[in-house]
């Protein structure tokens, strides 16, 4: 009887070790920074757009609680003769606020994100004639998501989210003398998933 008393306390005792672990392995007191390899959560409706990847910056201020800044940038241009002709840039920041749940290696997020993206396409750079497209969107919406916890340092996850976007659109067309200005306003629902890499420190 008393070896097997000493085996169940001896069971309890390694468990407890057990979650003591788990837990410090899901590291969610940390801070970390992330890679978001799907963006494109903004109706592109022309193909001269280009959205940026996003870093992600990961503040876990309690084991319920997380903020996640994200912010990126995109800048191209193409060159005739050694004169610029076209210039492409955007760029994207947003924050998510999330509760956390944690059971074993997984971490459950689950709460409202929002993004700001601005774009700009300029043509016919090298004539003066400059035709540009300017976009400032915004978006707004639920996310959830869940992350493998691979160790302290290193974790691998999903995002689901659905968003609500505005765009506002303005083109200025270049015809020498004059320029006509047209504005568009676009109204879009849409889901979003993405694939979410976080490195721990």
């Amino acid at each position: 009887m008393a070896s097997f008393i000493i085996a169940i306390l001896s069971s309890n005792n390694c468990t407890s070790q057990t979650d003591t672990n788990q837990n410090e392995r899901m590291g969610l007191k940390t801070f970390g920074i992330g890679i978001n390899l799907n963006s494109e959560i903004f109706n592109d409706f022309y193909s001269f757009y280009e959205n940026p990847d996003l870093l992600i910056i990961t503040l876990n201020i309690s084991d319920a609680i997380r903020l996640e800044p994200s912010f990126g940038f995109y800048l191209s241009s193409e060159e005739k003769n050694g004169s610029k002709i076209k210039e492409k840039s955007s760029f994207s920041t947003g924050i998510g606020l999330y509760g956390l749940k944690s059971k074993k290696s997984f971490a459950f997020k689950f709460g409202l994100k929002y993004y700001y993206l601005y774009r700009k396409n300029d043509k016919d750079i090298i004539n003066n004639n400059i035709d540009r497209y300017k976009v400032i969107s915004n978006g707004i919406g639920p996310s959830v998501g869940i992350e493998f916890v691979a160790s302290k340092h290193f974790s691998i996850g999903t995002e689901f989210g659905l968003y609500y976007l505005i765009e506002n659109e303005t083109y200025d067309q270049n015809f020498g003398d004059s320029i006509i200005e047209s504005e568009s306003q676009f109204k879009v629902y849409r889901s979003n998933i993405a694939l979410q890499l976080r490195f721990y420190f």
